[in-house]
C-alpha cells in the first residue's frame, strides 16, 4: 500500500513551485516596497474621507453617526452600572422576605 499526497496537497506544491521564484524577485525590489506604502496610504485617505463626507450626510439628515451610537452605547453601559450598583446597595438595606417580587398575570377568560 503506497501512501501518497492528497491531491489537493499536489496541487498546490505545483503552484508553489511556479509561483515562488517570480514571487521571490519581485518582493525583494525596492519598487514593490514603494507601491505598497503608497497604497496604504491612499486606502487610507480615501476611507478618512468616505467617512468625513458620511457624516456630514448623516449629519445634514439629522441622523446619528457611527461614532454618536457608539457614544450612546457607552453612556448607556454607565448608566447599567450606576443601577446596578444602586440595586445591589437597595438589596444590601432590605429585609430578606419582601414582596417585591411582580404579580402573576391575571388569565382571561
Amino acid at each position: 500500500m503506497t501512501t501518497s499526497k492528497p491531491l489537493w496537497r499536489r496541487g498546490v506544491e505545483a503552484a508553489d513551485r511556479v509561483a515562488a521564484p517570480v514571487l521571490e524577485g519581485v518582493s525583494q525590489h525596492e519598487a514593490l516596497a514603494i507601491a505598497l506604502g503608497l497604497f496604504q496610504q491612499t486606502r487610507k485617505a480615501i476611507r478618512r474621507r468616505t467617512e468625513r463626507t458620511s457624516r456630514r450626510f448623516l449629519h445634514a439628515l439629522n441622523l446619528p453617526t457611527a461614532s454618536d451610537v457608539n457614544r450612546l452605547l457607552s453612556v448607556i453601559a454607565a448608566v447599567e452600572n450606576r443601577v446596578r450598583s444602586l440595586d445591589d446597595q437597595v438589596k444590601e438595606r432590605l429585609p430578606v422576605e419582601t414582596d417585591l417580587e411582580p404579580p402573576a398575570p391575571r388569565s382571561e377568560g
